[in-house]
């Protein structure tokens, strides 16, 4: 199966079709800026890794009980 045909596959998400567009407009933007389109992509690539990385840690780090809340400042003059 080929890339082409694993993205048609997936366009079943509603998403996936603007996810799209927006990736290109987002390469399109750097290329007109002097960057080559491959290594747009490459880094792309390299963030949406790190990202995929730091969800798997943890998903939603404000659902993380074992993180410190700030204490509030609502005491009369604070």
């Amino acid at each position: 199966m080929s890339k082409r045909e694993r993205i048609d596959t997936r366009t079943d998400k509603p998403y996936v079709r603007e996810l799209r567009l927006r990736l290109e407009k987002l390469v399109d933007e750097y290329v007109v800026s002097g960057a080559k389109a491959l290594e747009v992509i490459a880094s792309i690539e390299d963030e949406l890794a790190e990202m995929k990385t730091a969800y798997e840690r943890d998903p939603d780090p404000a659902d993380d009980p074992t993180l410190v809340e700030e204490p509030s400042n609502d005491w009369p003059g604070g």
